[in-house]
């Protein structure tokens, strides 16, 4: 319920904030904060702007996501967030990185890193993800590489940035 709450709040929040400042208002629409029960709800929200590759983002909590470049290297997102709900006075940062053509970002649940002895970062993963070529790749690769049966449930989201299509026009 909390989640589909906040979930809610983003949707409505304005379109013209970045992502850390939308993830704000959501999160004081929702009130969250005070609550004695200690809920609180990781997050991740990011705004691509195609034409430049510009990724801004917010991680708040949610510590499962990183930039595969074209040329394999796992780069992981630096800005950080508390979760949301965990302090009423949370000012959620928002990260900026550049996708360049062929770059991928990927964002996991923590059913796809947890084993039975500990969680595993995406490095773990290096020789699978060198061996995609795509996103639909990433996401297969990823899924076969995971020991026997997951404990949690498993997400994995793949954006790929492509190559701008060049537009020709003649007089």
């Amino acid at each position: 319920m909390v989640m589909a709450s906040l979930r809610a709040a983003l949707r409505a929040a304005p379109e013209s904030l970045g992502p850390a400042m939308r993830l704000e208002v959501a999160a004081n629409s929702v009130a969250l904060y005070g609550d004695d029960e200690g809920l609180f709800v990781t997050v991740f929200q990011c705004r691509l702007e195609p034409r430049s590759g510009e990724l801004r983002y917010v991680d708040a909590g949610h510590g499962y996501c990183a930039i595969r470049r074209a040329n394999g290297e796992l780069v992981n997102l630096a800005m950080r967030s508390l979760p949301v709900g965990v302090h009423s006075e949370e000012r959620f940062r928002e990260g900026r990185i550049r996708l360049d053509p062929g770059d991928m970002l990927i964002v996991n649940s923590d059913g796809l890193v947890e084993r039975a002895e500990g969680t595993v970062g995406l490095q773990a993963f290096t020789d699978e993800l060198g061996e995609a070529e795509d996103a639909d790749g990433v996401v297969r690769l990823l899924l076969e590489s995971m020991p026997g049966r997951a404990a949690d449930d498993v997400t994995v989201l793949v954006l790929r940035r492509l190559q701008a299509a060049r537009i020709t026009v003649s007089a």
